[in-house]
């Protein structure tokens, strides 16, 4: 078997939880003075675009989404986005930077952890977790699962999900100060 090959399966071998990081102190970049988790692309707030894209990937559970409480919880509460969510969302306020949002988030995910977490047990130590940016509107379901899948086949305890820079070539900014994304590679 070569080793890029996906192995499928007819359901996941464990429920993985997913945890979307939309927080918007210190590292994040504000753009047009606002969090970009809250920009809109077709009238949804980016965050809701990655939201709802796990709710159509089989192996996840359950989304955790950690930032501004009080923000995240008005964008889900919105009714075209709320009658697409099926799978347990969980909105968890933001900590002082990025490691502590997704650390805290695990700690809260643990089978038996209540509101203000736990630490890991070894018996917690394979427990699959799929941290996502909450600016990735143009992720897929397809992708998100394909990722999941070729992470399992390869056993591995770290996947990192990278694009490179020809993929994305379509949308920098062909001038200066002209439209576009501009990319950090």
């Amino acid at each position: 078997m070569a080793s890029d090959t996906i192995v499928a399966h007819a359901e996941p071998p464990m429920p993985i939880a997913a945890i979307v990081t939309a927080g918007d102190r210190r590292a994040s970049k504000a753009v047009y003075g606002d969090s970009k988790v809250y920009l809109e692309l077709g009238a949804r707030p980016l965050v809701a675009h990655v939201v709802l894209a796990l709710q159509s990937v089989p192996e996840i559970s359950e989304v955790w989404v950690v930032g501004d409480a009080e923000r995240l919880e008005a964008v889900f509460a919105r009714p075209d986005i709320r009658r697409e969510i099926d799978k347990p969302l969980h909105v968890v306020a933001q900590f002082r930077n990025l490691f502590e949002n997704g650390w805290e988030t695990y700690r809260r995910l643990l089978p038996g952890a209540g509101p203000e977490g736990r630490d890991p047990e070894a018996r917690d130590m394979d427990l699959p977790v799929l941290y996502l940016s909450a600016d990735l509107p143009f992720a897929t379901p397809q992708e998100i699962s394909v990722f999941i899948e070729r992470a399992l086949a390869r056993g591995c305890d770290y996947v990192a999900g990278l694009v490179p820079e020809h993929a994305m070539e379509s949308f920098a900014r062909s001038t200066r100060g002209g439209p576009g994304i501009r990319m950090a590679y």
